[in-house]
């Protein structure tokens, strides 16, 4: 919960600049989080339910949540 926090904080942060590129670097668990804050939380709040291969690039954009 506390990784959630501080990356969903992060994240919040950088929404101010939607616009922006903005390349991240993290390990796996960090990776699962970033999803979730894009993709929705699981609905049973396990993240392991996310896949993200090791090494694999994810592109999200803070304009498609910005409009929900």
């Amino acid at each position: 919960m506390e990784v959630q926090i501080r990356v969903f904080n992060l994240l919040d942060e950088l929404s101010v600049n939607p616009s922006e590129n903005i390349l991240i670097v993290a390990h796996g668990g960090v990776g699962l989080v970033l999803m979730s804050y894009f993709e929705g939380i699981p609905e049973d709040g396990n993240y392991l339910n996310f896949e993200l291969g090791t090494g694999k690039l994810k592109e999200f954009s803070f304009a498609k949540i910005l409009k929900r």
